[in-house]
């Protein structure tokens, strides 16, 4: 009996890998902005540069979280059981949850959204091809 296998497709391989960089990346800057988060406010040095520009500690999770929801989501992955208490049972709830995640980030016109537009664009694209 062949079992047939599902190969993705190269498109879907190169956004694995751009993701897997940018979670590489964001590691890093998630260690800076923690290292710097523990200090006094009153010794606060400015905020350690970082890859993606992020400052603060909330946004750099939140960028995490959703670059490694996307990552799950391209193989068929749940990555969260819940997100802020809503259950995110199945891959549809996942990807409508994402979905959501993308256009909040979208209205955020006066700071700087935790994915950029290009990065939100092809997360959308993923979202799209189902």
């Amino acid at each position: 009996m062949v079992i047939a296998r599902h190969e993705p497709n190269n498109d879907l391989l190169d956004l694995r890998a751009a993701l897997r960089a940018e979670l590489a990346a964001g590691v890093e800057d998630l260690r800076a902005l923690k290292r710097w988060w523990r200090t006094p406010p009153d010794e606060r040095p400015a905020p350690p540069p970082t890859r993606s520009g992020l400052i603060d500690l909330p946004s750099a999770k939140l960028r995490a979280t959703l670059l490694h929801l996307g990552l799950a989501h391209t193989r068929g992955r749940l990555h969260l059981r819940t997100w802020n208490g809503r259950p995110v049972a199945t891959l549809t709830a996942q990807a409508q949850r994402l979905a959501h995640e993308l256009a909040c980030l979208d209205q955020l016109l006066m700071t700087m959204p935790a994915l950029d537009e290009a990065w939100r664009a092809r997360l959308r694209v993923m979202l799209s091809r189902g």
